[in-house]
């Protein structure tokens, strides 16, 4: 009898004129459908044996089932049941809602308020309930026990392997056993005996569908493989978010509803998506299809035997719970398969690409040789092009050498025939100035032969050695003046160094005319003395730095005399080292010193 007010008691329910509302009912399971109101049941019963029975209705998901009956004192005696009951407070401890039967004829009357899911009404042996009982809840440990070896194992993967897809796959699995554990069979309030089944019932469905969409991007590639299914199931991951949000501010009944329409819909999504994936080299998608297939119809099994109560349930379990546990196992298949798919896929692809990189590598290899034959032929031809330049420059610079050192000494030998010629004219003159001024041009052009003459003598044809080049000039300056420098003595500190022909002939003038301005005034006739020259280098370099030249004579008169001497020689001195970048300095203190700075 429905009350669909919720307002009748025990008294108004059992009272004869009550009795037409009954409906009699000759089936075990009784399906209540969506109404949410209440139900009474109305049980008539004898018991004539000596064994203790009870009454069992096997749904853990009834919010309410109050027993009533009379004692033998006439009073409406009243066991209160259903998951709203802490299982502790229950006549018997079961997460079904169980009722000892008291012996005799008695009528019994149930209020109960059931959401969907139908109840099973069942008398026992107590013995053999409690026998049942006890399978039962060995077959939940053992269901929970290989779930959570499942979900433990691939949570290891998923650290071991850093593949997200193992941890999604974990998620799954949890949400499956919970939906399992609260949802279908109720089981869960062994472990928790406050929790209110009717949350978890309306919740747990959307965030298990919730889960599935993610693990199947990673499981399947969809995104990779079908990208029009893919921003699809993002619409339908975004409606069940949107759901979640939603869910606790729309009627139960609803709710319930709902529940079992987006069940077939994640069911029948996950299907399109194992199916559009096969095709395309994603072979495990097809396997990833009828797994899910096999789900859809234990869970229209599940819905039908919800409305119906047939076909029965296996093993003790809901038709879900055995789907959840298949699948459970399946996935778990199919990711190991699937990792060794990827691993041969990859090695394949790793074949694959090595020969394509042989090939590429032999192809470039074979270029790279041509490419080198050819660039040798042209290193070859520029090889002997440039072997004939050198050889035709090498000749040309030996030519060059050849004919600047024969116009070194054709230089030097003029210079030595204009010498001659002074020499033979400075014979035939009587006056003894004149002599003297002949004698000293002789001087100087045999200064400026000794260059050239240093120079064809040497291999280079641009430097000069600076230590032959001031003693050749030295010992020729000595050999013009004869017996008068036999008294002076010259000495020299020279670096070994070179020094080019712009720096050599005015360098090699100054000197003539110092020593034989010392040897003509410094010395008179007959006296004796030494001239020092001293020449230095800037550093390790043998870059000039200084030239000092002294004299042990009496000197000039004094530093103005020097300055505005209008004497040839000493004006040749200053304007010969203005020419080649010397500051001179001159002093006389302990004897007669000039100092060229460079």
């Amino acid at each position: 009898m429905e009350d669909t007010s919720g307002t009748l008691t025990i008294e108004q329910v059992s009272d004869t004129a009550k009795a037409d509302l009954f409906k009699q009912s000759n089936n075990k399971v009784l399906s209540f459908g969506f109404s949410g109101s209440v139900t009474w049941l109305k049980i008539s019963f004898k018991n004539n044996t000596s064994d203790i029975l009870c009454l069992s209705l096997e749904q853990a998901l009834l919010p309410v089932a109050d027993f009533y009956f009379k004692n033998d004192s006439n009073q409406w005696q009243c066991y209160k049941a259903g998951y709203t009951v802490n299982i502790n407070n229950k006549k018997v401890r079961n997460h079904y809602q169980v009722f000892p039967l008291p012996a005799g004829q008695k009528e019994y009357y149930i209020r109960l308020i059931s959401f969907s899911p139908p109840v099973t009404v069942k008398i026992w042996n107590a013995n053999a309930f409690e026998l049942d009982a006890a399978t039962q809840k060995l077959t939940y440990g053992i269901y929970i026990g290989l779930l959570a070896f499942v979900i433990i194992l691939n949570m290891f993967f998923a650290y071991a392997y850093r593949l997200v897809m193992y941890l999604q796959y974990s998620i799954l699995v949890l949400f499956y056993l919970m939906v399992s554990a609260f949802v279908m069979d109720g089981y869960g309030i062994y472990f928790f005996h406050h929790i209110n089944l009717s949350v978890t019932y309306k919740l747990l469905p959307l965030l298990t569908s919730i889960s599935i969409i993610p693990f199947a991007y990673s499981f399947l590639e969809v995104k990779k493989y079908a990208p029009r299914l893919y921003k699809f199931s993002l619409f339908i991951l975004g409606w069940f978010i949107f759901y979640v949000a939603i869910l606790f501010f729309i009627p139960q009944q609803l709710a319930l509803v709902l529940n079992q329409m987006d069940a077939m819909i994640i069911t029948l999504l996950m299907i399109s998506m194992g199916l559009s994936v096969g095709p395309h080299h994603n072979k495990i998608g097809y396997y990833f299809a009828w797994a899910y297939l096999f789900f859809f119809i234990l869970v229209i099994s599940q819905i039908v035997y919800m409305q119906t109560g047939f076909p029965p349930c296996p093993f003790g379990l809901s038709h879900v719970s055995v789907a959840i546990f298949i699948e459970s196992m399946l996935l778990a298949y199919l990711l190991a398969r699937r990792l060794r798919w990827t691993e041969a896929e990859a090695q394949l692809q790793l074949q694959q690409k090595t020969q394509e990189n042989e090939s590429l590598i032999l192809n470039q290899n074979i270029k790279l040789e041509a490419t080198v034959k050819q660039r040798t032929l042209e290193i070859e031809s520029q090889k002997v092009i440039l072997e004939t330049t050198l050889e035709e420059k090498e000749e040309l610079l030996s030519e060059k050498e050849v004919l600047l050192k024969e116009i070194h000494h054709r230089v030097k030998n003029n210079l030595q025939t204009i010498s001659t010629m002074l020499e033979m004219q400075s014979d035939s003159l009587k006056d003894d100035n004149t002599k003297a001024a002949i004698l000293e041009s002789q001087s100087r052009v045999r200064s400026i032969a000794l260059v050239h003459q240093k120079l064809y003598q040497n291999d280079g044809l641009e430097k000069v050695e600076l230590r032959g080049f001031i003693e050749g000039l030295i010992e020729e300056i000595k050999f013009l003046f004869g017996e008068r420098s036999k008294f002076v003595s010259v000495k020299v500190t020279l670096p070994e160094t070179f020094i080019v022909i712009d720096t050599a002939v005015p360098l090699g003038l100054i000197l003539n005319e110092l020593i034989t301005n010392s040897l003509k005034y410094a010395f008179p006739e007959g006296n004796t003395g030494e001239i020092c020259i001293r020449i230095y280098t800037a550093g390790n370099s043998r870059k000039l730095s200084k030239l000092v030249y002294s004299d042990t004579g009496k000197g000039l008169p004094s530093l103005e005399y020097l300055n505005s001497s209008q004497t040839l020689g000493l004006r040749i001195v200053k304007i010969l080292a203005k020419q080649i970048g010397a500051d001179l300095e001159y002093s006389n203190t302990s004897c007669s010193e000039f100092t060229f700075i460079f």
